[in-house]
């Protein structure tokens, strides 16, 4: 009877110990899956922000050659051909996201990214309104 009751108080922190672990490993599992999911995701979104960065600077080159052409200063017709290099960006610049870590450090560092952009976005649509303010103003002078 002693030997059963030694084995049975062994037993018990045993199977806490068991439970902890298994519950632990579990969980560890599962959040990786869903930081893996977020990191996927940023990076997704990153890749997309680039190609709108893309696009508002060929818009604001166009803008500024307009500028000149008005002012009857020389200028270049930006090339058309860029437009379609933004089109494909994903396919030159694949989105690999494997060398990254998935972990919430690098989830921080992805949305302090995004916020970056989003506000070089914010500078350059009040540079472009600068621009066009202007062109509509050297258009209604020539009028």
């Amino acid at each position: 009877m002693k030997a059963q009751s030694i084995i049975f108080y062994l037993l018990i922190p045993c199977l806490v110990a068991t439970s902890f672990f298994t519950g632990y490993t579990w969980h560890e599992a599962k959040t990786e899956k869903e930081l893996s999911q977020v990191v996927d995701w940023n990076t997704k979104q990153i890749h997309s922000i680039a190609v709108v960065s893309a696009t508002e600077s060929f818009e604001a080159d166009c803008l500024l050659q307009i500028l000149h052409a008005l002012d009857d200063q020389e200028f270049e017709v930006p090339k058309k051909d860029r437009i379609f290099d933004m089109l494909d960006f994903n396919d030159v610049y694949p989105i690999e996201d494997d060398d990254v870590d998935h972990t919430f450090e690098q989830v921080e560092k992805d949305q302090r990214e995004v916020d970056q952009c989003i506000r070089g976005f914010g500078s350059g649509n009040l540079f472009q309104a600068e621009t066009l303010l202007n062109i509509l103003n050297k258009l209604k002078d020539k009028s």
